[in-house]
């Protein structure tokens, strides 16, 4: 980079965001996943992409006015929370301490993220259904329960199904 002001500002984020070395192991693993991995990736991409159906489908369902909206990274899902009519602040705080989620606010990543929750989906199913019922309960509203395999009570409809997706672990 010859700009000397971008090349140490990439440097800087280089170093705050990423272990810049690579250790024998790690290559032997990306050399395995590059390989043999293919299968497992589309079972993954999958099985997220279920995650943010179920998701949106079941914040959509709640009547909330929230709105997720369609993914444009693969694990990552943007839930307009402005109905709340809570500043950026409030909203965060509103999360974590009502609705008991750690989610990241939108703020992080500029203005036009104001009013937002950033959502991370690539999570077991029983995560995901965790934080519709957190975020449920934060309404008083009731979402219909099934006993899942584990017993734990948490919404498992019947779109919570992955066929295939066995060993599948995101």
């Amino acid at each position: 980079m010859p700009n000397p002001r971008l090349r140490a500002e990439f440097r800087r984020q280089l170093e705050r965001n990423l272990y810049p070395k690579v250790n024998a192991m790690g290559m032997v693993a990306a050399e395995a996943a590059y390989t043999h991995g293919e299968a497992w990736l589309e079972g993954l991409i999958a099985y997220v992409r279920a995650n943010h159906a179920h998701f949106a489908a079941a914040i959509h369902g709640l009547n909330a006015g929230l709105k997720v909206l369609p993914a444009d990274a693969l694990y990552l899902a943007w839930m307009d929370c402005r109905p709340l009519g809570v500043d950026a602040s409030a909203l965060e705080t509103f999360m974590l301490t009502k609705a008991r989620l750690w989610l990241d606010k939108g703020q992080k990543f500029g203005l036009e993220g104001h009013g937002y929750m950033r959502v991370n989906l690539g999570c077991p199913r029983a995560t995901v259904d965790e934080a519709i019922a957190a975020e449920s309960r934060r309404r008083g509203g009731i979402i219909p329960r099934r006993n899942d395999k584990q017993g734990s009570g948490l919404i498992r409809p019947e779109s919570a199904a992955r066929p295939g997706a066995e060993g599948v672990r995101p």
